[in-house]
């Protein structure tokens, strides 16, 4: 099944023309938006870009726009402002670190910390209730770590040190915390709410209780597009009005593709993305 909320009409025998397409042309001039097909290489199984989705059944904690091409290296893709800047020192219970400026609620950031020396017998994590992100016990080993970190508030405290009766120290070479523009989307509250992948077709499964992808857009305007593709069938939405900030992914028994950009599309690309989407959903 279909579902167009276009005024025109859009025939199979057009559709069976495109040929080669990717809703990465749609993208071309600059348009706002993101997209998702959900392919191999293009997902983890944790906020850290560490452990990619690569067998049907795995959890997804993370999956990347394709909007502007692959992402050869996602920690260095479309980084906004550093929002802290200065180096810190060793650390004990009871230390945090605070933001340069306050976090933007519902973006999501790229969490970037170097440590030298740890006998921390406690958790390192980012703070919960009195800071902007969720809570999430971080890596306290020597070494460079990063993560994907979704901000649900704007306070400007975000690294706790604490645990109970905890000892010892961490030393931090340095600290970086950078927004991420790119569209990508997440689930920070752990793999009960991580939708899971199967193959083929590259599609992923949701619970329909809990289960969700969230993205973070800029102000797309009041003209925008989505597009999905689903059990169902597909799904285009044209004229809708979208603010910046979050906006969750649809979450049916079955997502084979999912996309939004800031603007209408024309009768051929209305044609061309039915068909993509079409043959997404089909094994």
């Amino acid at each position: 099944m279909v579902s167009l909320g276009f005024g025109v009409g859009v025939t199979s025998v057009a559709a069976q023309r495109v040929r080669g397409f990717s809703p990465r042309t749609l993208f071309s001039s600059g348009e706002q938006g993101a997209f998702f097909d959900f392919k191999a290489g293009q997902m983890f199984q944790d906020l850290a870009a560490q452990i990619p989705v690569v067998r049907a059944g795995d959890r997804v904690a993370l999956a990347l726009s394709q909007s502007h091409g692959p992402l050869s290296d996602p920690v260095q893709d479309s980084l906004g402002p550093e929002l802290s800047t200065r180096t810190y020192g060793t650390l004990a219970a009871g230390a945090s670190v605070a933001l340069a400026e306050p976090a933007r609620t519902g973006a999501i950031y790229r969490l970037t910390y170097r440590i030298s020396a740890s006998d921390y017998t406690g958790d390192l994590f980012l703070r919960p209730a009195g800071g902007p992100f969720a809570y999430q016990v971080l890596d306290k080993t020597p070494g460079l770590h990063s993560y994907f970190v979704a901000a649900k508030d704007t306070q400007t405290g975000y690294m706790n040190l604490g645990g109970a009766n905890p000892a010892g120290s961490i030393t931090f070479d340095d600290i970086s915390l950078r927004a991420v523009y790119a569209g990508h989307a997440v689930q920070s509250g752990g793999s009960a709410q991580q939708p899971i992948w199967q193959d083929p077709p590259s599609h992923l499964v949701f619970d329909q209780v809990d289960d969700a992808l969230t993205t973070v857009l800029p102000d797309l305007g009041s003209n925008a597009t989505e597009f999905w593709a689903d059990e169902t069938g597909v799904t285009l939405q044209p004229g809708q009005t979208i603010a910046a900030g979050l906006r969750v992914l649809p979450a049916p028994a079955q997502l084979f593709a999912y996309g939004v950009i800031n603007r209408p599309l024309t009768g051929p690309e209305v044609a061309a993305v039915t068909d993509w989407l079409q043959k997404l959903s089909r094994p």
